[in-house]
């Protein structure tokens, strides 16, 4: 799981919005604050939850950046 949470980490630090998001999803998944500054502490907090907030912590970014790159990328430019 960490892997993945590291290739979160740089899609949450790219965009303000995804990092705001990051903190919410946090938030929901966990049911306390997060205390995160930036990405790298979000995605430590998130490391530290057990494995299940983990990977739904995982699925609901998974998403997040999915509509973040919907409403924010060129159609013609392609997503990887």
């Amino acid at each position: 799981m960490i892997p993945i949470l590291m290739g979160l980490a740089g899609a949450i630090g790219a965009a303000t919005e995804l990092f705001t998001a990051g903190k919410r999803v946090y938030a929901e998944v966990t049911g306390e604050p997060s205390a995160a500054g930036d990405a790298d502490e979000l995605i430590a907090e998130v490391a530290a939850r057990p494995p299940e907030q983990q990977a739904a912590f995982v699925a609901a970014m998974e998403a997040e950046i999915r509509r973040y790159r919907a409403e924010t990328c060129s159609p013609s430019v392609p997503h990887r």
